[in-house]
């Protein structure tokens, strides 16, 4: 069982970062969905997102294709503690939602990444999840690969962010998150926030 597998986050130490516009309070027990063109942009706002959930004290997992598994380096920048961490690649592209159900459904982990790239999810699936963050204050981060004025994966979705990378020097990047739905609150913001790629990429 891979709930046997996960053990506790390491201590972190915290870097100096700009106020973000929503807070882990606000998405525990949600289901979130983080979206852009490309991959790579969702992703790294997905690590992100799992790092606070690991500072915070949250068991975590990684959900995704086996197709396209994380490449470990990459990783690597976001000081993410890859031991505390949970990871299933179902061999089948619709069985992703089916493993982060299972994952909820335990009650195990405080914060559930779904990779699905340009995949939806069926209503009744989407709705079950959204029923499982509630039961156990958990969130589930959806990331999907699509421009900001394409629909959310579902009605299920509480709180949605398009993010956008742009490259300012030399391995560094910035994230541009802009706010795109958001049921408790405005939707229209933006954020933003410097990162640096894998050390001696250019």
């Amino acid at each position: 069982m891979v709930l046997h597998l996960v053990q506790p986050a390491r201590h972190f130490e915290r870097n100096p970062v700009e106020a973000a516009p929503w807070s882990l309070e606000r998405i525990q027990g949600q289901v979130v969905e983080v979206s852009g063109q490309g991959s790579f942009a969702p992703i790294s706002s997905g690590l992100w997102l799992l790092r606070h959930l690991q500072e915070a004290g949250e068991p975590v997992a990684w959900v995704g294709c086996s197709s396209l598994r994380p490449f470990v380096p990459d990783l690597l920048p976001w000081q993410l503690d890859l031991d505390a961490m949970a990871f299933l690649f179902p061999p089948r592209r619709e069985q992703l939602g089916r493993a982060a159900d299972v994952l909820l459904a335990s009650g195990a982990f405080g914060g559930v990444l779904l990779d699905l790239g340009r995949q939806g999810l069926p209503l009744p699936l989407l709705t079950r999840l959204a029923a499982r963050c509630a039961r156990h204050e958990s969130c589930l981060i959806v990331l999907s690969e699509k421009p900001d004025d394409s629909p959310s994966v579902g009605v299920g979705i509480s709180w949605r962010s398009g993010v956008h990378r742009e490259r300012i020097g030399p391995n560094v990047f910035v994230l541009r998150w802009q706010g795109l739905k958001d049921r408790q609150g405005p939707a229209r913001w933006a954020w933003h926030q410097s990162c640096r790629g894998v050390p001696g990429c250019p």
